[in-house]
C-alpha cells in the first residue's frame, strides 16, 4: 500500500469513526450548571464542551489526511468546494466570545471539512461502499433506539415527571405557571424519537437516509435471489421508516 493510499483510508477511518461516535453518545454544551450541583450531584450523562472538541479535532485531521491523500493519488482535490467549507470560519471568530458559540462552531465547521473530504473519497467504488455500510450499520441500532423511546421510556419518563413535578420545577427556579414550566410540560409529552442526538432533525435524517439504504440493498438481494438476506436487511429498513 502506497502513501496515498494509506493516507485515503486513514482520513476515511477517521471520519467514519468519529460520526459514528457522535451519533451513539450524546453531546451538551453544559458551560453551566442549570440545576444547584450541591442538592443534585448526579454527574453529566454526557460529553461535555471538551470531549466534544476532542471530536472536532480529530474529525478535521482525519480531513486533512484524506485531502492530502487525494492530491497524493493525482485525483485531484476541489478548492473551492474546501474554500466553501472553510466560510464558517469567519462568523466562528467573529463570535469567538461566548462558549457556546464556539462548541457549536467547531462542530459545525469540522463536519462540513469532513463532508468534503468524504465527497472526495467516494469517488472510488470500493470507499464509497464502506461509507454506505456504516452508515446502514449505524441507522440500525439508532431506530431501536428510537422505538424504544417513543414507546416504553416516553411513558415512563413522563409518569416519572408527574410523582417528582413540584421538587423538579422547585430546582429550576420555575413556578408551575410559568412560561418555562409550560414549554418544558408541553415538549415532554410529544412522544418522540431522537436516539443520542436529543433532537429529532438529525434522528429523522439519519432514518431516511437508512430506509432508502437498506431498502434497496433488501431489493438489489431480492432481485439476486438471496430472500435471507432481502428479509433481514428489509426488517431493518422498515424499522428506519
Amino acid at each position: 500500500m502506497n502513501a496515498a493510499r494509506a493516507l485515503r483510508i486513514a482520513g476515511l477511518a477517521g471520519i467514519l469513526g468519529v460520526a459514528a461516535l457522535r451519533a451513539f453518545v450524546s453531546i451538551q454544551a453544559q458551560t453551566v450548571f442549570d440545576v444547584d450541583p450541591a442538592r443534585d450531584p448526579m454527574p453529566l450523562l454526557a460529553v461535555g464542551p471538551a470531549g466534544s472538541a476532542l471530536f472536532d479535532a480529530v474529525l478535521a485531521f482525519a480531513a486533512a489526511l484524506a485531502l492530502m491523500g487525494e492530491h497524493l493519488a493525482g485525483r485531484g482535490v476541489h478548492a473551492w468546494a474546501v474554500a466553501l467549507a472553510m466560510v464558517p470560519a469567519v462568523a466562528l471568530g467573529a463570535h469567538s466570545g461566548d462558549a457556546e458559540d464556539v462548541f457549536r462552531g467547531l462542530t459545525w465547521l469540522s463536519a462540513m471539512l469532513a463532508f468534503v473530504a468524504l465527497a472526495h473519497l467516494v469517488r472510488e467504488r470500493t470507499l464509497r461502499i464502506a461509507a454506505l455500510s456504516v452508515l446502514c450499520a449505524v441507522s440500525v441500532p439508532l431506530a431501536a433506539r428510537g422505538a424504544m423511546q417513543a414507546t416504553v421510556e416516553h411513558a415512563a419518563t413522563v409518569e416519572t415527571y408527574q410523582a417528582t413535578r413540584d421538587a423538579f420545577l422547585a430546582d429550576r427556579g420555575w413556578t408551575p405557571d410559568s412560561s418555562a414550566a409550560r414549554t418544558y410540560e408541553r415538549r415532554l409529552r410529544q412522544a418522540e424519537a431522537t436516539g443520542w442526538f436529543t433532537l429529532a432533525n438529525p434522528f429523522s435524517t439519519v432514518m431516511g437516509v437508512g430506509l432508502l439504504a437498506l431498502g434497496f440493498t433488501a431489493w438489489r438481494g431480492w432481485r439476486k435471489g438471496d430472500f435471507a438476506l432481502a428479509a433481514g436487511v428489509g426488517a431493518s429498513a422498515l424499522l428506519c421508516g
